[in-house]
């Protein structure tokens, strides 16, 4: 009998292969190319029109095939991993809290951003594509921070980079830390085992996933009315979170001035306490992400009891 692992990546490559619809579109067109040229090899015939259509017609579907892929995503949207679902039922607090209608509005999103989007892993001495699992772990992230919002997807960061644990980088040579995001390339550095830790045991690790995306929406989003650092005080955070000030910069591994960052993380981890110590802020972060975790988990209970 086949192991569960086993079934999980067969399914893993059968749902990849149907999907590539900018491949499959292709096909047909390069059999014709083919059999145009071994035409013209084989009898001499003068085909370079029809060739040249034909390359036409297979070169402007590999340069569209992001656009063309993302367009049948949304009318055939890819299914998740079910031992990734089964991970989000037991670990992602803010998933379990929400309706089914909801959940499954989450995992769609969560597998189109994988898929869309290039999440690599950084070993010794190459790079390649990161496991289904860990991808998963980071564009739950993104999910997480704009479910509330259409566009949810904030294409300015397509690539992401994930080392075992803390690393140097360009920026910051000499500290080790746990994540960044590089705007020039459109790259985001995570750590994963600070990610996962964060997922796994929320109160104890720092969420860098949340931490970073919150900048990117702020890259993307420069216009709102965002809290200042002087309404976001260390003494507030703590008392919502558990982290002081230290404990969270230990384990992101540069200094957390800027409190923004770390008030939009708490946000949507900790909505109860946020809310309760700091209510304005909790406002305006609902508005800014246009949800609110504690009415979503409302909402989940009200249509539970019914």
């Amino acid at each position: 009998m086949l192991s569960k692992g086993i079934w999980s990546n067969i399914f893993s490559f059968f749902t990849k292969i149907i999907i590539l619809f900018s491949k499959l579109l292709a096909i047909p067109f390069m059999l014709i190319l083919f059999g145009l040229l071994f035409n013209a090899a084989r009898t001499g015939g003068d085909h370079v029109v029809w060739i040249m259509v034909f390359v036409m017609i297979c070169v402007l579907i590999y340069i569209f095939s992001p656009q063309l892929d993302w367009w049948w995503y949304q009318k055939y949207p890819p299914k998740l991993d079910p031992m990734f679902k089964a991970l989000l039922e037991k670990h992602f607090t803010f998933y379990k809290n929400l309706s089914e209608e909801n959940k499954e509005k989450f995992r769609i999103r969560v597998a189109m951003y994988m898929e869309g989007n290039e999440i690599l892993s950084k070993g010794p001495e190459d790079m390649g594509e990161s496991p289904d699992d860990l991808q998963g772990f980071v564009a739950a992230q993104i999910v997480h921070l704009t479910f509330g919002r259409e566009d949810y997807k904030m294409d300015m960061f397509e690539r992401i980079i994930l080392y075992p644990g803390s690393f140097p980088s360009p920026q910051f040579p000499k500290r080790f830390h746990a994540s960044e995001i590089f705007q020039e390339d459109g790259v985001m550095l995570l750590s994963a085992r600070q990610l996962v830790n964060s997922v796994l045991k929320p109160e104890e690790h720092y969420n860098i996933g949340l931490h970073e995306y919150g900048k990117v929406f702020q890259l993307v989003y420069p216009d709102y009315n965002y809290p200042t650092n002087e309404q976001l005080l260390w003494s507030d955070l703590e008392k919502i979170s558990g982290f002081s000030q230290k404990k969270a910069e230990d384990q992101y591994g540069l200094p957390l001035t800027d409190t923004l960052n770390v008030g939009i993380t708490f946000f949507f981890i900790f909505p109860e306490k946020f809310k309760a110590i700091l209510p304005e802020i909790y406002a305006r972060f609902v508005e800014i992400f246009e949800a609110d975790p504690i009415l979503l988990k409302a909402e989940n209970n009200a249509a539970t009891e019914a």
